[in-house]
């Protein structure tokens, strides 16, 4: 009965997923966030997303048609990041007490970084500035990949 259930669920959890695919490019054409409710997100599903969401950013931002779409994209980074922000990674969770203040601030500071850049990507794409906005994208890749190699050990990835 247990599995019978299980697989139910599954089901039913594959089907929304499915739903929310086929519906993605209208509620995005129609300028509608994709995001569920960030404040139920876990650290590694914020980070997920926001990965998924940069790689459509990186492919559309010299694409001056897709800027509304972009910059969406980017708008529900930001969401993303900020939640991520208060969130506390694992492995910093599991450092000697002593050490974590230190680690949870330089966390911080780093998605902190990470979001200003995020928002001055926003206006750029908003005020159709693509060039910079490629350039903007190109110096968030960088934080991006020093965050990960400083706070997301192989293992929790």
């Amino acid at each position: 009965m247990h599995q019978l259930a299980s697989r139910r669920s599954l089901s039913t959890l594959f089907a929304a997923g499915l739903l929310c695919l086929a519906l993605a490019p209208t509620l995005h054409a129609a300028g509608t966030s994709l995001q569920p409710d960030t404040a139920k997100l876990s650290l590694k599903q914020c980070m997920k997303q926001m990965g998924r969401d940069f790689k459509m950013v990186k492919r559309q931002v010299l694409d001056a048609a897709k800027n509304k779409d972009t910059a969406q994209r980017v708008a529900d980074m930001i969401q993303l990041a900020t939640q991520a922000q208060t969130l506390t990674p694992p492995h910093i969770a599991q450092m000697p007490t002593d050490q974590q203040a230190g680690a949870l601030a330089a966390y911080k500071a780093q998605i902190g970084k990470l979001i200003d850049h995020l928002k001055r990507l926003h206006e750029e794409l908003m005020a159709n500035g693509n060039a910079a906005a490629r350039r903007t994208v190109i110096a968030i890749e960088r934080i991006m990949k020093q965050g990960h190699e400083r706070f997301a050990p192989r293992k929790h990835r």
